[in-house]
C-alpha cells in the first residue's frame, strides 16, 4: 500500500480536530457564512463543543451510529462536527430519497437516533415509529452554549463515517470511512484547490455525497471562509461573489457552461474568481476557452474520485493546456496517498494506453461496506479496490476514463465507449449538452443512442450530427438515433447524468411507436 505521504499528512485526528486546529490559528476569522448568520472560528468550536456535550448527556457513547437528515446548510459542518468531537459515526441521508428508503438505510446502520432539521421532521418522526429504539431529534434543539465536551480522540482506522450509494441497484450499501481517511482525503482536495486562508468558498453540496464531506473538510483544514447557499444557479453564483467576496466554486462542466451564457453574466464578478473545481465529466476545449478567458485569474483542477475512495486522480491547473487535447479528456495523474492500476480482462496489469478497469488502493481508500461481507468481497482483489471504470494510463502518467463497465455499448459484438462519442457530438456546432447511451435491440444487441440538447437559438438535425459522428470515428460508434430534448438532460445531485433515466425513456418510446 503507498505511505501516507507528507502532502497529505494534517496532523489531525478528524473533522472536530480540524474545527479545533482552525479556531487556535484564526479564532477571530469568519468560518461560516450563510444569509445574514456569520460565525468565526473560536465560535463554531465553541457550539461543537457544546452540541457534543449535549449529545452525550442524551446517553450517546462514542461508537454509536447517528443518521442525519439536512439539507444544505452550516448545519452540516455544525453537527457533523459536533458527531466528530462526540467520537459518533456520522450517517448523512439523502433528504431526496423517499420514506421506505430512508427507513431502509437507518435500519441497515442500525443508527440509534436520527438527527433532522425542522423542515424534515416528519419524515425524521416516521422514521422513529417505524424502528424501534430509535430518537429523533431536532437539532436546533441541541445546546450551543452550554458545558464543553472533552474531544473524543479518534483512533487510526476507527470509523467515522458511513455514506450510502447504490440504492437503485438493490439494498444501499454503507460506504464505510474511517476518520482519519477522511483527513487524506480532505488535504488531497485542499492541495489540489490551494484552499488557505484566504479562500471564500461557495458550498452547496449535500453532506450525503463524498463530495461534500470532503470539500467541508478541505475548507476546514485551510481554516477558509466558508459560504452556504442551497440554490447554486448563476444568479446565486453571482450574488454570492458581489455579496460575499466568494473567490472558489465547485461546479460540473455543465454549470459552467450555463454560468456564462447567463444573462446574469457579470465579467467583473468572474474575473474574482481564483480557483475553480469541477468534475463528473471532463472539460471540453473550447469550454476551457471560453472559461479561461471570462476568469483570467482562476485556477482550474478537475477531481476524479468515487464514494468509496474520495478523489483519486486530479487534473491540475498546470494541466489545463488548451494545446494538448489529450491530457484535457483525461482526469489527470493519480494523487500520491493511492496507488492506481489498469486491470486487463484477465485481471493482469495493462500497459500503458490499453483500455481496462481501474483498480486502486492506498490510503483514504474505504475498508469495505457495513456489515456486507459478500459485497465487501467483490469490491478487492488481492487488496485492489474496484472501481468499475473503465480507462487506461498514457506514457506520461495520465489516467483517462473512458466510460462506467456498466454504461460501455456492446452492439454488433463492438464495445463502444459513451464518453468517446459524447465528445464528437459535443463538438457539433449548437450542442450545449449530450449523453450517448445503450437501448436494447434484438439484432444489434444494443444500438447507440444519443440524446442532445440545443443551445438557445440553435436548431439540431439528427442527420447532421450523426454525419459529423460519421467524419470522425467508425461507423459502428455512432448514433443510430438521436433525440434532440426541449428539456435539460435528467441529472443527478452531483451534476452527473442519469443515463438510466434516457434509456426508459427511449425504451418506452419504441414501444409505443
Amino acid at each position: 500500500m503507498a505511505a501516507v505521504m507528507d502532502d497529505v499528512r494534517t496532523g489531525f485526528d478528524s473533522l472536530a480536530g480540524a474545527v479545533e486546529g482552525a479556531a487556535q490559528a484564526r479564532p477571530e476569522c469568519v468560518a461560516i457564512v450563510e444569509k445574514d448568520r456569520k460565525a468565526t472560528w473560536s465560535q463554531l468550536r465553541d457550539r461543537v463543543a457544546a452540541m457534543a456535550a449535549d449529545l452525550h448527556g442524551r446517553g450517546f457513547l462514542p461508537g454509536d451510529r447517528v443518521a442525519l437528515l439536512a439539507g444544505v446548510g452550516a448545519s452540516n459542518v455544525e453537527v457533523a462536527a459536533a458527531l466528530s468531537w462526540a467520537g459518533l459515526v456520522a450517517i448523512p441521508l439523502n433528504f431526496r430519497l423517499s420514506l421506505p428508503e430512508l427507513t431502509q438505510a437507518v435500519r441497515t446502520a442500525a443508527a440509534t437516533a436520527v438527527l433532522y432539521e425542522p423542515a424534515y421532521r416528519d419524515q425524521a418522526e416516521s422514521i422513529a415509529q417505524m424502528q424501534e429504539d430509535i430518537l429523533a431529534i431536532d437539532m436546533s434543539d441541541l445546546s450551543t452554549n452550554g458545558e464543553a465536551a472533552a474531544r473524543h480522540v479518534w483512533q487510526p482506522g476507527e470509523l467515522a463515517l458511513i455514506l450510502f450509494t447504490g440504492g437503485t441497484t438493490g439494498a444501499p450499501k454503507g460506504v464505510m470511512h474511517s476518520a482519519d481517511a477522511l483527513m487524506v482525503q480532505g488535504r488531497n482536495v485542499q492541495n489540489c484547490l490551494s484552499y488557505d486562508a484566504d479562500t471564500v468558498a461557495l458550498h452547496s453540496q449535500p453532506a450525503f455525497h463524498i463530495a461534500g464531506v470532503n470539500q467541508l473538510t478541505a475548507l476546514t483544514l485551510a481554516a477558509a471562509r466558508i459560504v452556504f447557499r442551497a440554490d447554486a444557479g448563476p444568479p446565486a453564483v453571482y450574488q454570492e461573489i458581489a455579496a460575499n467576496g466568494v473567490n472558489s466554486i465547485g461546479a460540473v462542466p455543465t454549470t459552467l457552461a450555463m454560468l456564462l451564457a447567463s444573462p446574469d453574466r457579470d465579467d467583473a464578478l468572474l474575473a474574482r474568481l481564483q480557483s475553480v473545481v469541477y468534475g463528473a465529466a471532463p472539460i471540453s476545449e473550447k469550454l476551457l476557452r471560453d472559461v479561461r478567458a471570462a476568469m483570467p485569474q482562476a485556477r482550474l483542477c478537475q477531481l476524479y474520485g468515487l464514494t468509496e475512495s474520495g478523489p483519486i486522480s486530479a487534473l491540475l491547473p498546470e494541466h489545463h493546456m488548451l494545446d494538448d487535447p489529450d491530457i484535457l479528456r483525461s482526469a489527470g495523474k493519480p494523487r500520491s496517498h493511492v496507488e492506481v492500476r489498469i486491470a486487463g480482462p484477465d485481471g493482469a496489469p495493462a500497459g500503458p494506453d490499453v483500455v481496462g478497469e481501474v483498480m486502486l488502493r492506498g490510503h483514504g481508500v474505504t475498508s469495505g461496506y457495513w456489515q456486507d461481507a459478500e459485497r465487501t468481497g467483490e469490491l478487492f482483489t488481492d487488496g485492489w479496490m474496484h472501481t468499475g471504470d473503465a480507462g487506461f494510463i498514457d506514457g506520461r502518467g495520465f489516467l483517462t476514463i473512458v466510460d462506467r463497465y456498466k454504461d460501455m455499448i456492446v452492439t454488433g459484438g463492438e464495445n463502444v465507449y459513451s464518453g468517446e462519442v459524447e465528445n464528437i457530438i459535443a463538438a457539433f456546432p449548437g450542442v450545449a449538452a449530450c449523453a450517448v447511451y445503450g437501448v436494447p435491440d434484438d439484432f444489434w444487441g444494443e444500438i447507440v443512442t444519443a440524446a442532445v440538447v440545443a443551445k438557445p437559438g440553435a436548431q439540431i438535425d439528427p442527420d447532421a450530427v450523426i454525419a459529423h459522428c460519421r467524419a470522425h470515428i467508425a461507423g459502428y460508434k455512432c448514433p443510430k438515433a438521436i433525440t434532440v430534448r426541449d428539456t435539460p438532460l435528467p441529472l443527478s445531485t452531483l451534476g452527473k447524468v442519469l443515463k438510466h433515466v434516457l434509456r426508459a425513456e427511449a425504451i418506452a418510446a419504441r414501444q409505443a411507436a
